[in-house]
């Protein structure tokens, strides 16, 4: 029986992944496209939507994915997070349901996709705004979920597909400093935001992931007892409060065009693996 080669040897006739997280997810959207292929090849959807922050790159990649089978298709991105009934005014929540209206194709399906499913709480509150902005035909995709797609389908009332059950936690902090954009941690804003426009007006404390741990010293094995500690050291108090209010230097900026590049490289990567793995499609030198 003639077998499949893996993604590493496959990736390595294609391109090399500039960024091993995004490289990781190659796996999970291959079987996601594969569940979806019939899907794709009779052109069922019109409209990708793209969940949050978290849902661009799985988006951008299934959208690159049409482009090459020369699909007509429309790319919209929300910028959902906290937009639920409860965490959001009636206003707020009014104008993310217009903005749907206003971005989505009314004709065919959509095709919502995020990254990786935890609870599905944002997901189910988007399904909700997407059917009172008159969307019903609607499936659900994900690179990975915690929960199998029998019970999200329940859950969701929606056809859902999963690319496999497990998390996604090395890509989760990075997305920001991938793609170049955020959510406003200040107003509600149905669309995605400019990183560096976001920083400059809040301070950059929700994208200091790493660097927390290193200015308070936090080790894997800490225990709450000693973190707690650790934060109330007033010399790192100090230093933490000064720089979270810096604005991203020149270098900074440089790196973050840099990355968004590089993760643009790694789009067309991953697409191109998808295509010949699923399709049989082989990547087209100098494309």
């Amino acid at each position: 029986m003639e077998q499949i080669p893996s993604a590493e040897k496959e990736t390595e006739k294609i391109e090399k992944f500039n960024f091993p997280e995004i490289e990781n997810l190659a796996e999970p959207m291959i079987e996601l496209c594969s569940k979806l292929k019939n899907n794709f090849d009779t052109g069922k959807y019109r409209t990708l939507l793209s969940d949050d922050i978290g849902g661009r790159i799985p988006t951008l990649v299934i959208a690159n994915v049409l482009k090459k089978l020369r699909h007509d298709i429309s790319v919209s991105f929300v910028a959902a997070g906290h937009s639920t009934p409860g965490s959001v005014t009636g206003k707020e929540w009014k104008g993310l349901v217009r903005h749907l209206k206003e971005k989505i194709s009314p004709e065919g399906s959509v095709l919502l996709i995020t990254q990786f499913i935890h609870h599905g709480d944002t997901i189910g509150k988007l399904l909700l705004a997407l059917q009172q902005a008159g969307f019903n035909n609607i499936d659900v995709a994900s690179a990975r979920s915690l929960y199998p797609e029998e019970v999200l389908n329940v859950e969701f009332n929606n056809q859902t597909y999963i690319g496999d059950r497990s998390s996604t936690m090395d890509i989760d902090s990075k997305h920001n400093f991938y793609t170049g954009l955020a959510k406003s941690g200040k107003t509600y804003n149905p669309s995605p935001q400019l990183l560096t426009k976001v920083i400059e007006e809040e301070g950059r404390e929700r994208f200091m992931h790493q660097e927390i741990d290193q200015i308070f010293d936090l080790k894997p094995d800490d225990r709450v007892d000693v973190i707690n500690e650790k934060f109330k050291d007033p010399h790192k108090k100090a230093i933490f409060e000064a720089r979270i209010k810096e604005p991203l230097s020149e270098e900074e900026k440089i790196q973050l065009r840099e990355n968004i590049l590089k993760t643009r490289e790694d789009v067309k990567t991953m697409a191109d693996l998808i295509l010949q793995r699923v399709w049989n499609i082989k990547a087209e030198k100098g494309l």
